[in-house]
């Protein structure tokens, strides 16, 4: 069997809502690099979306969706994508709870 180098499928462009761990890694590093870029906060539905990845099976997902939020809030709340399950679930609620009582994107006031 001969392989060539290209043959792999592209990783899918699906966003958060797909299937596939790495379509929603791929849209948690194009969170990350836009605010990285704009310094412009996400919107709630998109930092929720990274809370649950938090939850993923997948340890690159969780890394990825960590880290992403830490950039984008300056802290970790504790959460470390290798820790056994209770110490990652009692983490995600924290970000859980700092999503929650986000203002809503546009009502903060520019520094």
């Amino acid at each position: 069997m001969v392989v060539s180098a290209g043959c792999a499928p592209p990783i899918p462009d699906g966003g958060f809502d797909a299937p596939d761990p790495a379509s929603r890694i791929y849209a948690a590093v194009r969170v990350a690099a836009t605010f990285d870029r704009t310094g412009i906060r996400p919107d709630r539905a998109t930092l929720e979306q990274l809370v649950v990845m938090l939850g993923s099976a997948d340890p690159a997902a969780r890394f990825v969706a960590s880290s992403t939020l830490e950039t984008i809030a300056g802290t970790d709340f504790g959460y470390h994508a290798s820790d056994p399950l209770p110490e990652r679930r009692d983490a995600a609620n924290r970000w859980r709870m700092w999503v929650e009582e986000l203002p809503a994107v546009g009502t903060e006031r520019p520094s």
